[in-house]
């Protein structure tokens, strides 16, 4: 039998995302199969993913991550990866990618999303993307097709009494029994298109149903947000979360998620829509229209469509049964493509493939 895999993982990033939570996720994962894989993960220094590592019980180094001028914290990394007799090396984004140090091991790189490969050149020999489109980037930018892997996320699956979250979260944060919440998940940013779900929310509202929006995650458009909110109306009916390590306990409270953004490279909020049970209504970007089926899976409508999202959402509050439909072949979707069984089994065979090209 093969030896386990020994991986070292480096994160440079300092607060969370999508690709820090997936970082987590993964971690996790992999500390379950010590036979088949055993990683170390290297984290900046007081940054989110550090928290989450020990609050998880796995074992990882940290260092500043200061950047290029960093040579102590690159040092360290070399000294760790060579002590810990790494057959890979897998940088998560830019950042990270500065301080893969030199070494017989194989190099690789996880992009998340459409960056300058400059940061890469040199660096590492192979890229992973999350997503066929990202990866199609990647070739197009010049990087060796040979070298070019995708490699998708997955969600862990919540436990069976998950349901049973909603009663208290309602009356943690006030939110009336009969209220029916949309949920978002993402940076409060521009690009994330919070300003189109809440003109769609206050219209629906206008017309008389009784609905209100998780808002789940935090940036600088935090007060701008809430301003917007009171203007529109609906202040009291937008709960600002801030950014949750758990998402489960909201999506109990659920009934459709919203994907609005103007730009999104796969979209982990789809599959949390999926393996949650929760309808989907997503904007048509990168990642969504890679993942959904239009009225199998999820609806979709067009960015920065503020009338689209509202006839989406209402055609859900209206029909039940659509609502239901949609649902259920998200969940199938996320059973068959995105479970965590699925997507584990490939990030272990990508890194004995890449052994094997390289003899190591």
């Amino acid at each position: 039998m093969a030896h386990p895999l020994r991986v070292v993982q480096l994160l440079g990033a300092k607060n969370a995302g999508g690709a820090e939570t997936f970082f987590i996720r993964l971690m996790v994962a992999f500390a379950k199969r010590p036979h088949l894989i055993q990683a170390l993960p290297i984290v900046r220094k007081h940054s989110w993913a550090a928290r989450r590592l020990a609050e998880e019980g796995i074992p990882f180094e940290t260092i500043r991550f200061g950047g290029w001028w960093d040579l102590l914290g690159k040092r360290r990394v070399a000294r760790l990866t060579k002590a810990f007799k790494a057959d890979v090396v897998m940088s998560w984004m830019n950042r990270a990618t500065a301080f893969v140090p030199r070494g017989p091991w194989v190099k690789v790189a996880r992009l998340g999303g459409y960056y300058k490969l400059k940061y890469y050149i040199n660096k590492v020999k192979y890229l992973v993307g999350n997503t066929q489109d990202l990866c199609g980037y990647l070739k197009r930018e010049g990087w060796p097709e040979e070298h070019v892997f995708c490699l998708g996320n997955f969600i862990p699956e919540p436990p069976e009494d998950w349901r049973e979250a909603e009663e208290e979260v309602r009356h943690t944060w006030g939110v009336p029994p009969g209220r029916r919440m949309f949920l978002m998940a993402a940076r409060l940013h521009q690009v994330k298109g919070w300003d189109v779900l809440f003109a769609a929310t206050a219209a629906l509202v206008k017309q008389g149903q009784d609905v209100g929006i998780w808002v789940l995650g935090d940036g600088p458009l935090r007060e701008a947000l809430a301003v917007e909110a009171d203007k529109l109306g609906i202040g009291d009916r937008v709960v600002f979360v801030g950014w949750a390590d758990n998402v489960t306990p909201y999506a109990a409270a659920t009934y459709a998620w919203v994907v609005a953004s103007r730009q999104e490279t796969l979209g982990n909020s789809v599959l949390d829509a999926w393996v949650h049970h929760v309808p989907l209504v997503s904007t048509k970007t990168q990642g969504p229209l890679q993942l959904m089926t239009d009225g199998k899976d999820g609806l979709f409508f067009e960015i920065d469509d503020v009338r689209g999202l509202e006839k989406a959402l209402h055609h859900l509050l209206t029909d039940g049964a659509l609502a239901a439909s949609l649902a259920k072949a998200g969940y199938d979707s996320f059973v068959k493509d995105y479970a965590e069984e699925v997507i584990v089994t490939q990030f272990i065979e990508f890194y004995r493939k890449l052994m094997n090209k390289e003899g190591a």
